[in-house]
């Protein structure tokens, strides 16, 4: 399948939710469309952010597994946003801690806690029912963190060190 955006456009990162059922696409560092893989061609909603995103962001886009939440950050920015599909509503959050908020991740796939690293190797979990962060660490690297995933009660983090 082929996903295209307009001629001046870019599409700067992509992400699929976990049943292949809906993609995720943030277009020009500053928009999040929402599709349907099986027509990836026909856009479902555009939701315009309240801030742009880094166009040196990394792994900067995570889709919730029923494609209803999607969650964005970028680097030089120490926020994110979590932005509800079906409204629109987009919610700014501000970490005290990262130098910059990029590969968020669901933990076990649900949207109740959610996983942000930072260029830094520093990290965080957020409660996003309470709004917080909620537990706060660190890895030492020379990369920072480029990847993290999360299933059964574990949480993955990656760093491109050697």
């Amino acid at each position: 399948r082929k996903i295209t955006v307009e001629d001046t456009a870019t599409i700067n990162y992509c992400a699929f939710d976990s049943a292949f059922q809906h993609v995720a696409i943030l277009v020009n560092c500053d928009t999040v469309q929402l599709r349907s893989f099986d027509n990836v061609a026909k856009i479902k909603s555009s939701i315009k952010l309240q801030s742009s995103i880094s166009d040196k962001a990394i792994r900067c886009l995570q889709l919730s597994t029923d494609g209803k939440c999607v969650v964005t950050g970028g680097t030089n920015n120490p926020y994110f946003y979590v932005i509800d599909v079906e409204s629109g509503k987009q919610q700014k959050f501000t970490s005290q801690y990262l130098r910059d908020a990029y590969v968020p991740c669901f933990i076990n796939n649900e949207t109740q806690f959610l996983f942000v690293g930072d260029s830094a190797g520093r990290m965080e979990v957020w409660d996003m029912q309470k709004k917080q962060a909620i537990r706060s660490m660190e890895i030492e690297t020379k990369t920072g963190i480029q990847n993290s995933a999360s299933a059964r009660n574990l949480l993955w983090v990656v760093s491109d060190d050697r």
